[in-house]
């Protein structure tokens, strides 16, 4: 066990390392590549907020937060699979409850991705008033400035921490509602496996098979609950990236270097027959005088 786990970190942080590295170099290359009435519309602030923010966030989406989500996942596949073999009956009454916690799930995934752009948008937009700020600070502190854009930077950090603040209780109150229905689902194995015992001679053990297998897998369905955060929020954050790494711009420096370079080619293929051929008549008159 041991062994697996140290080889599930190691070759997830590889893998994830490996595809950063690849996705910083793709947004870069692909930033120099735009053109000036994209630049018009960014701010730099916002450019360097998310080769590193960003680019951070989908890095812990894709590292050993997927392999956790996939291991806990495993684990409650198997427990329910287990509690079907053993006793079919209070397991199918015990899985009532999922359709309820797939819900509530749905419901966290669809609250974390709209809460995190929002959050996005928010420290960007404070990242880029630092980043002008401090691009220019010696015209506003020749100017006495400090004040007008250190109010600025304040009301932008103070909505982005009114989304942070409400992205957290949304948060909590789904784990909440997560922590319910395990509960329920408990008392409800319990109330139905007691009736299974007196009324068809259900085993005591299969009932207690059942309970800590339904259990397990309730709990490690509610582990695999953070990592539907970190999934959204790096699928909120590469919607970004992967847009200015898939823009291409109206006038493509890569297409124009290609034309360029394709150009030189045929110049220096043309200019180099014309040599071979001038030579090969010098020759003949030579040959011929």
């Amino acid at each position: 066990m041991f062994v697996a786990a140290f080889f599930q970190n190691f070759c997830m942080n590889i893998s994830s390392s490996r595809q950063i590295n690849r996705i910083r170099l793709l947004y870069f290359k692909s930033i120099l590549r735009q053109d000036i009435p994209w630049f018009d519309e960014q701010s730099s602030g916002a450019l360097i907020s998310k080769l590193s923010q960003n680019i951070d966030i989908i890095e812990t989406g894709i590292g050993p937060r997927f392999g956790e989500f996939v291991k806990y996942i495993s684990g409650f596949i198997t427990g329910i699979v287990i509690s079907f073999a053993e006793g079919w009956k209070l397991t199918l009454v015990a899985c009532a409850m999922l359709p309820i916690i797939s819900a509530v799930f749905g419901c966290f995934g669809f609250i974390m991705k709209y809460f995190t752009f929002k959050e996005i948008a928010a420290y960007a937009r404070a990242g880029s008033i630092a980043g002008e700020v401090l691009e220019s600070v010696r015209t506003v502190v020749a100017f006495g400035g400090e004040k007008k854009e250190s109010e600025r930077y304040r009301e932008q950090l103070g909505l982005a921490e009114k989304v942070s603040i409400r992205k957290s209780t949304a948060t909590g109150g789904v784990n909440g509602a997560i922590g319910l229905t395990i509960f329920c689902s408990s008392a409800l194995i319990f109330w139905y496996g007691i009736k299974l015992i007196i009324e068809e001679n259900y085993k005591s053990g299969s009932v207690i098979l059942i309970f800590i297998n339904v259990l397990l897998g309730s709990i490690f369905l509610g582990n695999a609950l953070p990592s539907f955060q970190y999934f959204m929020n790096a699928q909120a954050s590469a919607v970004e990236i992967y847009g200015t790494i898939e823009r291409v711009p109206n006038i493509d420096k890569i297409v124009l270097e290609v034309l360029f370079q394709s150009f030189l080619e045929m110049w220096h293929s043309i200019m180099s027959r014309l040599y071979i051929q001038a030579d090969q008549i010098l020759q003949f008159l030579r040959i011929f005088l």
